[in-house]
């Protein structure tokens, strides 16, 4: 039995090391994963398949986030990176520096134009993605 005495529908195997984070897109056709197997993830909920494996990332994923509108989701990893992708052709649009070292968590704003992140060296970056071709960050010290 799964949560709340109800039973578990599929169990996915594919990730090789500890699944780290996960999301699902808001038409809810799919769940993208990220693990220390340094892969993400993209699984078609209604086919029931591995729709794609993204490999850009080159240590630990932490952290997967769906932007609200689905368009885009971006993954953060211990390699410093968050890694923007275009959801309905699961590419890679940009891959956006400004951690030193492990992200922990990445998340979208409500209305899916910033994207947060946050890592190690208790640092906090604003990412305004509402255009995707001039992405600007706001660095947010917390100490």
């Amino acid at each position: 039995m799964g949560c709340n005495g109800k039973y578990i529908l599929k169990r996915l195997t594919y990730h090789e090391g500890i699944v780290t984070s996960v999301c699902i897109s808001p038409n809810s056709r799919y769940l993208i994963s990220g693990g220390t197997d340094n892969k993400v993830f993209i699984y078609d909920l209604q086919s029931h398949k591995v729709k794609r494996i993204l490999t850009e990332h080159v240590d630990d994923v932490t952290s997967v986030a769906c932007c609200p509108d689905g368009r885009i989701f971006a993954t953060a990893g211990a390699d410093g990176l968050v890694n923007i992708y275009d959801l309905k052709h699961e590419t890679l649009i940009t891959s956006l520096e400004g951690h030193k070292n492990w992200v922990r968590d990445i998340s979208f704003s409500g209305d899916g134009s910033k994207l947060i992140s946050c890592g190690d060296k208790s640092k906090i970056i604003i990412w305004d993605v509402s255009d995707l071709n001039t992405i600007t960050k706001r660095v947010v010290p917390t100490r």
